[in-house]
């Protein structure tokens, strides 16, 4: 999906590369990263943090005041192994200081971020991603870092009068900022991060909540599609599980990942015959097609159909159930888009799914097929009809399962109101469709469902017996 005019991920990117340290402009590059740690030192989070626990705001005038003071200056490789120390430290203080300049160090222009990895860096700073941080605080009589690195005991924060929640979350944005920017680098670097385990940390970034973590998972899109084309397929499973993930935090993240050109090769990866990348592959493009019809033609336009076909024979039932769940939010879309289906033979393979498969595969196939129903042509309701259908929609009338009653009746309202359409177009006033459903004895169903305890249900039944199955010859009126 191409637009001349910059999406609001592609504007809010922009501001945010700017930051990084492939920029061209160096000076922007300092000053942009300075003022937005001196903001995250002053956001509404801290103020609401400190005033809950009772910080005066002497204390909060004193911590950007440092802060400020520690970004005067840019700190030079030969400082690498005393910030690495300073990051281990039992002082806070410490901590925060020297993991503020080394994310300060990593974001400079031409940093040597080989040097950076090869003095161990990444396997100090991946600890702080744990998740454990979020419920434990450390005791001061242990070194911060070996309980940070799941070493040593942990002590429940509310047993103290304070807790550290604004820490960790400084401790994990520094550290994913960190984490991001050596993810950029080269393939070599990009590969070190990963083999760490980043992917998984990042994941539970997008659980936290927090705007400035989640951004962090945004900057690292570019990075993420590359490593689908990866021929490591643990890395490529993480990857695609990440943009599963994402996929899930709504349109703005669905609009990203469809802006970074990932649609193309997560499709390809629908042929992988490996579950661990098949299935997220999958579940990544559900959740795109579940968006807007845009973004659903966004993946029509990749050949998706011609990739999903084959998947409706897997032997694992959560692959072809899923592959249906697709189809039918395609078939909810618009009338071009049920015509994609229709033109690729997949209505065939359905009433073929309908009439044979297991009852879980079925309900998902009626869900397709009344969709298809509901929101297509006459034209193409008619085919549908063709393929011998309406027959199965009267038959799974007679199923207990509210929602899949509905569905068929729905349908059935559609396809009785084409044939009234047509008949009186033709002159003949003898709806055909009308005729079929009686020789499958649909008046006794729907006599049933008459009283169904479920109103809609009832609602809909009573109104086609009304208006269709009655001798009455004048109408009843329209079903609202």
């Amino acid at each position: 999906m191409q637009t001349n005019k910059m999406s609001k991920f592609q504007k809010k990117l922009k501001r945010r590369r700017d930051l990084f340290k492939h920029t061209t402009n160096y000076s922007d590059s300092i000053n942009k990263r300075k003022q937005l740690t001196i903001q995250l030192s002053q956001n509404k989070r801290e103020q609401q943090l400190f005033k809950r626990r009772n910080f005066n705001n002497t204390d909060q005038t004193n911590t950007v005041t440092q802060e400020k003071q520690k970004e005067k200056k840019t700190p030079t490789i030969d400082e690498l192994p005393s910030l690495l120390k300073g990051i281990q430290s039992q002082d806070i203080d410490e901590v925060k200081n020297n993991l503020t300049s080394l994310r300060i160090m990593v974001s400079e222009k031409d940093s040597p971020l080989d040097l950076i990895i090869e003095e161990g860096t990444l396997q100090i700073l991946i600890h702080f991603l744990y998740p454990q941080l979020d419920n434990y605080i450390r005791v001061r009589e242990f070194n911060f870092f070996q309980v940070v690195s799941c070493s040593f005991q942990f002590i429940p924060y509310q047993y103290f009068s304070f807790s550290f929640d604004f820490f960790f979350l400084f401790l994990k944005f520094q550290t994913a900022w960190i984490l991001t920017n050596l993810c950029s680098g080269t393939t070599e670097q990009t590969l070190i991060v990963v083999e760490l385990g980043f992917i998984p940390k990042l994941i539970l970034l997008l659980d936290s909540g927090d705007a400035n973590l989640i951004e962090q998972v945004e900057i690292a899109l570019p990075t993420l599609s590359s490593l689908l084309k990866s021929t490591n397929y643990s890395v490529i499973s993480d990857a695609c599980w990440t943009f599963n993930y994402i996929s899930n935090e709504g349109s703005d993240y669905i609009d990203a990942i469809i802006e970074f050109d990932a649609i193309p090769v997560l499709i390809q990866l629908l042929r992988n015959t490996r579950t661990q990348i098949k299935t997220p592959s999958l579940l990544t493009i559900s959740n795109i097609v579940s968006g807007n019809h845009q973004q659903t033609q966004s993946v029509l336009d990749e050949e998706l159909l011609d990739n999903l076909k084959y998947l409706l024979n897997d032997h694992q039932n959560h692959i072809r159930k899923e592959t249906l769940r697709i189809l039918s939010n395609i078939t909810a879309g618009t009338k071009s888009q049920i015509k994609a289906v229709i033109k690729s033979g997949y209505i065939k393979t359905i009433i073929d799914i309908l009439k044979n498969d297991v009852w879980s595969i079925q309900k998902q196939a009626l869900w397709v097929l009344s969709n298809a129903v509901c929101e297509g042509s006459a034209k193409q309701v008619n085919y549908i009809i063709k393929c011998n259908s309406l027959q199965l929609f009267c038959f799974f009338l007679r199923r207990t399962e509210p929602k899949l009653i509905k569905i068929c009746l729905d349908a059935l309202v559609k396809i009785l109101q084409i044939g009234k359409d047509q008949s009186e177009k033709n002159g003949s006033y003898i709806n055909k469709y009308k005729m079929e459903m009686e020789e499958f004895q649909i008046l006794k169903d729907l006599q049933k469902l008459a009283i169904h305890e479920v109103k809609s249900i009832s609602k809909i039944a009573n109104y086609l017996i009304d208006f269709y199955f009655t001798n009455e010859q004048e109408e009843i009126g329209n079903f609202d």
